[in-house]
């Protein structure tokens, strides 16, 4: 037997990559990599007892290329007596319709039918052609983009039980190659791979070489080290990130819910808990770095209902005692703090630059369902009326921070429209003699209260000749109305 062979061999036995009487799908694309490794588990399953499946997927990406994959990779099942289904999927149009990149879209495809012969009971494992240099150029990626530990691990050998890399312990050149040339092997070569426009590309076919010639070093194996002691560091901390999942952190269907005790934790514990969660929630942690990361943890230090938007799907809500991940933001906001951030700075800049003229917010306010709309307009020749109770006009020329909705505290101000200085907004309620106070919402622009809605709204931000732009803001209550409590 071939020593490359052997190693191949002696890998899946040590990983324990696959079972006696296993169906292997492997993923052939008609490449080197994927054709070496169907052809080597093809030779390697009578001896250890399994079956294959070739699976090629057509992207309809490339023309006429891509049926040439195909056929390539049906002509090379066929003259090696290898089971051969094939795939027609139209990525383009699936990426676009749910505006993602091509290669999500492709990406998404493969695994979806990998996933499908799996529940179908057609195959009981995937193999997946990733090999060394891929792991090196992965991890060197990874580190171009500010990973932590976890990301120094690089690509796993196995995955969910179902997904496994047999000839991740080869080198493209030294082995792969070597062995497919020495065979007469034959194989379709992929151009795009030869292209430095591609990240990737550009690490393999310059930065590796240029450092090896550079330092005299081999970085690819030094790398593959690195990954092995982090490995050993990763394996210990997520054996601490499961018991404090299992004693602080609920999952539900649609929710996984933290509870702030989690964030008094160690960095090293907590972004890892952090990560964990939003993987057990969506099944990858594709497009979510640290800073996304740094949000969450941010946003469970401030006293006040949030929600911020990590990535499409990917919602999290903040609450008095718990952090919530959820795949949609919630319909009605809940002002559980008696406090809640309508619109923050980003919103503004929309709402000035005209990006987005209105926006509405649906509000839960200590029992009653409220309708918050904010429009904005242009100071010239507009009709305001400012007679209105539950309908008010404000200036934005000057707003930076955010705007939100909160009931009175102790040591409120608020400068009442007419008037040029402040006074205690409870010496405001006993004259103009308002009942039920707590349950009087306030309007704040940058922690100003702008407007005591129902009563009177402020002299601040109050609309002037030379304003450019204005806000309307407009309260409707959906149900219950709090002045009849």
């Amino acid at each position: 037997m071939d020593d490359t062979i052997k190693k191949i061999k002696n890998f899946i036995i040590s990983n324990d990559l696959i079972s006696y009487g296993e169906i292997v799908g492997c993923a052939l694309s008609g490449g080197a990599d994927s054709v070496f490794m169907t052809y080597v588990l093809n030779k390697l399953s009578l001896s250890l007892g399994f079956k294959i499946l070739a699976i090629h997927v057509n992207h309809m990406l490339r023309g006429n290329d891509s049926y040439l994959d195909e056929k390539f990779s049906e002509n090379f099942c066929i003259k090696n007596n290898i089971e051969f289904k094939s795939f027609r999927v139209d990525v383009l149009k699936y990426s676009n319709e749910r505006k993602i990149s091509v290669e999500m879209g492709g990406r998404e495809t493969r695994y979806n039918i990998f996933s499908n012969l799996k529940n179908k009971g057609i195959i009981t494992k995937c193999a997946l052609a990733h090999h060394a240099d891929d792991d090196v150029e992965t991890i060197i990626m990874r580190i171009f983009n500010g990973t932590g530990i976890e990301g120094i691990e690089g690509i796993k050998v196995k995955r969910d039980g179902f997904y496994i890399r047999p000839i991740l312990c080869l080198s493209r050149l030294n082995d792969i190659e070597r062995y497919l040339n020495n065979n007469n092997i034959e194989f379709i070569i992929d151009k795009s791979n030869l292209s430095e426009d591609y990240l990737r590309n550009k690490i393999r076919l310059s930065l590796i070489p240029k450092i090896n010639e550079s330092f005299s070093k081999d970085i690819s194996k030094n790398i593959l080290t690195l990954k092995e002691i982090s490995s050993y560091d990763n394996e210990y901390f997520s054996d601490i990130v499961k018991r404090f999942i299992d004693k602080y952190v609920s999952i539900d269907c649609d929710c996984i819910t933290i509870q702030k005790n989690v964030f008094t934790l160690h960095k090293s514990i907590l972004y890892r808990l952090i990560r964990q969660c939003i993987f057990m929630f969506c099944g990858h942690i594709n497009n979510v770095s640290f800073k996304h990361i740094k949000y969450i943890e941010d946003l469970s230090i401030k006293n006040v209902y949030k929600i911020i938007q990590i990535k499409k799907n990917l919602f999290v809500v903040n609450y008095n005692k718990c952090i919530k991940i959820l795949s949609k933001a919630p319909n009605i906001l809940d002002v559980e703090y008696s406090f809640l951030e309508l619109i923050d700075r980003n919103d503004i800049l929309k709402l000035k630059l005209g990006e987005v003229n209105f926006i509405e917010r649906n509000v839960k306010f200590l029992g009653s369902k409220l309708r918050i709309s904010f429009k904005v307009l242009e100071n010239q020749n507009c009709n305001l009326d400012f007679t209105l109770n539950y309908e008010k006009y404000f200036s934005i020329d000057d707003l930076k921070e955010s705007i939100a909705i909160r009931n009175k505290k102790i040591g409120d101000l608020f400068k009442p429209f007419g008037m040029d200085r402040d006074k205690k907004l409870k010496d405001f309620f006993i004259n103009e003699k308002v009942f039920n106070r707590s349950c009087i919402p306030l309007i704040c622009f940058d922690n100003t209260i702008v407007w005591v809605v129902g009563v009177r709204n402020s002299n601040d931000y109050k609309v002037m000749p030379d304003s450019k732009k204005l806000l309307k803001i407009k309260l409707d209550f959906i149900e219950e109305n709090i002045y009849d409590k």
